[in-house]
């Protein structure tokens, strides 16, 4: 097998965790939520946008490795697709994990964020080429 072929398969398997690790953060968010515990329920849906964000990028050859990074790339698929409503939810999902160190919202404040939130997820998925999502 080839180097390229190798490669192309760590990305591949390196894409389908990120997918599953953020539909796994996506659940157990609103599984938190259920339980009234906004703190650990923002961080969840934060993680699932990070972990969405972090597969769409894999899929591109592209490695962030922090928050300045993932700002940067949702401004480039915002500005890609032409879709503001991108880089709005992201920065929502944002200050759900900031919510995390002083929780200062209810469980209602994330609830409010958490359609906005799947829907991004969704679209971030959607962008990445089928071939690379299937096992």
């Amino acid at each position: 097998m080839s180097t390229q072929n190798n490669n192309t398969n760590e990305a591949k398997s390196s894409i389908i965790i990120h997918i599953k690790a953020s539909l796994e953060y996506l659940e157990n968010g609103q599984l938190m939520l259920n339980k009234g515990e906004p703190g650990k329920a923002g961080e969840m849906l934060w993680g699932s946008v990070a972990q969405a964000l972090e597969a769409l990028a894999e899929s591109r050859n592209i490695k962030l490795s922090n928050h300045r990074s993932l700002r940067w790339f949702v401004t480039e698929i915002s500005r890609e697709t032409n879709n503001k409503n991108i880089s709005n939810a992201f920065y929502q999902a944002e200050a759900l994990h900031s919510n995390f160190h002083s929780v200062n919202m209810t469980v209602n404040d994330i609830a409010v964020n958490l359609e906005s939130i799947k829907n991004l997820v969704s679209i971030l998925f959607s962008l990445i080429p089928k071939e690379l999502t299937k096992q």
